[in-house]
């Protein structure tokens, strides 16, 4: 039998998953769900959610996930809250408790009919960004658009069922696209966290952020010698040490440029050979790339700009936000406020965002570059610079790290400073750096650095 989810202690067939996506679907129903419904879905089980966010599928209906901003926006018109734990929805919503009755059809109802959505152009999910300046938005995929996202490829043979999981939350969008294309193939979702979990039941596929990925490799053991077919790298740059790490335990190591915006649009296969090299690789089947100036004027090869791309399934705004649309949907073109260039032969080079540009004294650093440099440091597990602003009512570059056990804090932070000012002068070297047991991501793995400054206080730096 093919298993749909598996996990340590339980499996769900794919004959389950369809009588539990129908379960869900009529429960929303009765509860009120149509068409013109958003339903926000906040269930600790990652086959509940999928199975609530297919009834809402089956329904026309759209879905957001029940985060803090999703709940108190005032725009997005939500109508349902449905969590597994007792909750207070937004004015005019109605709460739902999801327990174990909703995973069983009711005897009494033989017969079912589910309207589905009323154009391909109606929207099913609305995604969130990743909100590291601290301003969410919200974006509506299309039923369309899902479709056209499901058709990015895997590292296999076509005739080799995916078996596998993501690492980001199940309802970001790169987990659950990870999740839906596994299942349209007849493939196994893997329930777990471990290295060894994957590897015994088969795991052939694996993605997540650099820093889930980074976690997953520092769980590996010996023992686990078992590698894994293919794992894609996804919502971050990755260091040189990440990549030899994911060479030890993976066959094929591919980096994914996307967005929630617009889908995948470029990777590359990464080698010993190239995973110094900074390219993103070139665009995807029937995506277009493009670097422009600033008034939109196309970029010669090699000259950074303005990243832009079209691709199919993209979307075209941003709920309740008609200024950011207008600056970041433009003719067609998706802008994702990331600096760039196209090399000669083709391939993206992303250097930035032009938002995480951080400026102190007059000295502009891009925080991203900041971070490869700390992260490449021996012994330091994860880190981010971010201001600071509370010392000398200027802003002044600081950095957080997390270690690993047993090494020299001070010896690390002495390497982070003259990392720093070799690659960037001395004038972009961190005032302070700080330990911290982790440090802030959201759920794709993205830095929050707009929290990082009241998240390190309390904190005595490193001296």
């Amino acid at each position: 039998m093919q298993f749909a989810f598996q996990s340590e202690r339980a499996s769900t067939s794919y004959a389950r998953l369809r009588t539990l996506a129908v379960a869900h679907a009529l429960r929303l129903q009765q509860n009120g769900v149509n068409r013109g419904s958003v339903v926000a879905v906040g269930l600790t089980n990652l086959v509940a959610n999928i199975c609530v966010v297919l009834g809402c599928a089956l329904l026309g209906s759209r879905w957001v996930h029940a985060t803090k901003a999703a709940i108190n926006s005032t725009f997005l018109n939500i109508t349902h809250v449905i969590r597994d734990q007792p909750s207070r929805p937004p004015t005019g919503a109605r709460a739902l408790r999801w327990d174990a009755s909703w995973t069983q059809i009711p005897k009494t109802q033989n017969k079912f009919r589910f309207p589905g959505f009323a154009a391909p152009s109606d929207a099913w999910m609305i995604a969130q960004s990743s909100g590291t300046t601290g301003t969410v938005k919200f974006i509506p995929i299309t039923a369309s658009g899902v479709l056209e996202r499901l058709a990015y490829p895997f590292d296999l043979d076509m005739n080799e069922r995916p078996v596998g999981a993501s690492l980001s939350q199940p309802l970001s969008v790169i987990s659950l696209f990870a999740i839906l294309r596994i299942l349209v193939r007849g493939g196994t979702i893997l329930v777990g966290r471990d290295f060894a979990f994957f590897a015994k039941y088969g795991a052939n596929y694996i993605t997540g952020s650099p820093t889930q990925l980074d976690a997953l490799c520092r769980r590996y053991t010996q023992n686990d010698d078992k590698k894994i077919c293919s794992v894609a790298v996804a919502g971050g740059i990755s260091t040189p040490r990440l990549y030899e790490a994911l060479f030890e335990r993976f066959e094929v190591v591919r980096n994914v440029y996307s967005s929630s915006e617009a889908g995948v649009a470029s990777s590359k296969l990464i080698t010993p050979a190239t995973m110094s090299d900074g390219s993103a690789g070139p665009a995807a089947e029937a995506v277009s790339i493009e670097i422009v100036d600033s008034n939109g004027a196309l970029m010669a090869s090699g000259e950074k700009g303005l990243v832009r791309l079209r691709a199919p399934g993209q979307s075209v705004q941003y709920i309740g936000d008609a200024e950011t649309t207008k600056t970041a949907f433009l003719d067609g073109w998706f802008y994702p406020g990331d600096i760039g260039y196209l090399s000669a032969a083709g391939e993206l080079h992303v250097s930035g965002r032009a938002n995480d540009q951080l400026n102190f004294g007059g000295i502009k650093v891009n925080a991203e570059a900041i971070d490869e440099v700390v992260q490449a440091v021996a012994g330091v597990v994860d880190g981010i610079c971010f201001l600071q602003s509370q010392f000398r009512m200027v802003d002044e570059l600081a950095v957080v790290i997390c270690q690993q056990p047993e090494t020299d804090t001070r010896q690390i932070a002495a390497e982070i400073r003259k990392a720093i000012a070799e690659k960037f002068g001395p004038s972009r070297v961190p005032k302070r750096i700080y330990v911290s047991e982790k440090v802030l991501r959201n759920e794709n793995g993205k830095p929050t650095r707009h929290l990082a400054a009241d998240a390190v206080k309390g904190l005595e730096p490193i001296a």
